[in-house]
């Protein structure tokens, strides 16, 4: 065949053809279209800042990825091959910048075609501030109550200081950091717990994670207690004698643990006045002596003597039975 004959027969009929050409391409698109699906990740950002400055605003803590690829290609895809992150290492001075996200893929990712991959945001704003160090009290904090009849006396934490580093501004700002609560309820000896740091602003960077050992040091409880109307315990009193009017009493207060003074009550003769060099009648100062339980602290009483009046006590005249005078005359006649 010539080459005239062969251009006649392309020409022939051309714009059917042409048609033709353009009706399989479109075909072709649309079958190739239909083939590539998308697929959106949520990965998470790290931040990279361990130079200079540090962040002072909130950042997302991820981002979306989308990725466009074919269906079979997709299916395989996993979020731990998509890598973001926000470079802030080579920024020196504070300020408000716009840094853009790296995002890193997986070789086998990178061997995928077709594969289009999108992140969203793609540039997040950032404001900086200087880098500083500060020392900052570790204080304990805790729940619940002791046993009953217990206090806490001291609390120790280990070490007493955190190394902090961060924004300039919000460190500045920090005078002390708490641990995380520790429960104490019921205890009633010293104990000693391992616990971390509360975190107050995840801006903040503790160089010393923990754990940390916090004790507890217990006391029993002091109370005092006081009773009124005491009465006094007498001995060594001559049968002959007696006390010329009402019994005397005293007031006192005693200081102990709460748990042996709260239920206790004074024996009989807790406090006592002894007779027994009293030889006449008449008004005496007799020296009082309190007997306390060694456990206990008297911290104070109304008196330590009393004034009594001593009296001869009354001896009824026993008259015999055969001596005694009839009330009936007519009887004693007979």
């Amino acid at each position: 065949m010539s080459i005239k004959q062969l251009i006649d027969k392309i020409l022939d009929k051309w714009p059917v053809k042409i048609i033709c050409l353009v009706l399989a391409i479109m075909l072709y698109v649309l079958h190739q279209s239909s083939m590539i699906k998308k697929q959106t990740f949520t990965v998470p950002l790290t931040i990279k800042e361990n130079g200079l400055v540090s962040v002072v605003n909130d950042l997302p803590s991820s981002v979306q990825v989308m990725i466009r690829g074919n269906e079979d290609d997709l299916k395989s895809i996993t979020s731990t091959e998509l890598h973001a992150s926000l470079n802030l290492d080579y920024f020196t001075e504070s300020g408000n910048y716009e840094v853009l996200i790296n995002l890193k893929k997986s070789d086998r990712l990178l061997g995928m075609d077709p594969l289009e991959v999108t992140v969203k945001p793609e540039i997040l704003k950032v404001s900086l501030e200087k880098r500083v160090l500060k020392s900052i009290p570790l204080i304990p904090n805790y729940v619940g109550e002791v046993a009953h009849g217990y206090l806490i006396d001291s609390i120790d934490v280990n070490p007493p200081y955190l190394d902090v580093t961060g924004p300039e501004t919000i460190v500045n700002k920090t005078n002390q950091i708490y641990t995380n609560r520790v429960n104490v309820s019921n205890a009633e000896t010293n104990f000693t717990v391992e616990t971390n740091y509360f975190e107050l602003n995840r801006l903040l960077t503790v160089e010393n994670k923990g754990p940390y050992k916090v004790t507890f040091t217990l006391v029993p409880e002091i109370i005092s207690k006081s009773f009124n109307d005491v009465p006094v315990f007498i001995t060594g009193l001559s049968e002959d004698f007696a006390l010329d009017g009402v019994s005397p009493t005293v007031n006192l207060t005693l200081e102990g643990t709460l748990l042996s003074l709260e239920d206790y009550t004074l024996p009989v003769n807790a406090v006592r006045a002894d007779f027994s060099e009293i030889t006449e009648t008449g008004i005496q100062e007799i020296e009082l002596n309190y007997v306390i339980a060694s456990n206990f602290k008297m911290i104070n009483h109304s008196k330590d003597s009393i004034l009594v009046n001593i009296i001869k006590k009354d001896i009824p005249v026993i008259v015999p039975e055969e001596e005694s005078v009839s009330e009936n005359p007519a009887a004693e006649e007979l």
